[in-house]
């Protein structure tokens, strides 16, 4: 796939905002691509960068990671 691109993955219906498919994003550079979805409206609900992952979550209410 290269170094940028993204995947859809199936997840299961727990938690307090359950999502049907969960999106990552694959960047070369996770700082800089935080910083400009952050600046799109998504707040980081988790940083997860010592294993290269972080949580975002749009204004809509549903999550995704970025790498």
């Amino acid at each position: 796939m290269g170094d940028r691109g993204s995947y859809l993955r199936s997840v299961s219906r727990n938690g307090a905002r359950p999502n049907r498919v969960h999106i990552a994003m694959l960047t070369v550079d996770l700082d800089k691509e935080v910083k400009r979805i952050r600046d799109l409206g998504a707040t980081e609900t988790a940083d997860l960068r010592s294993d290269g992952w972080a949580m975002l979550t749009a204004p809509g209410g549903s999550q995704f990671c970025a790498k």
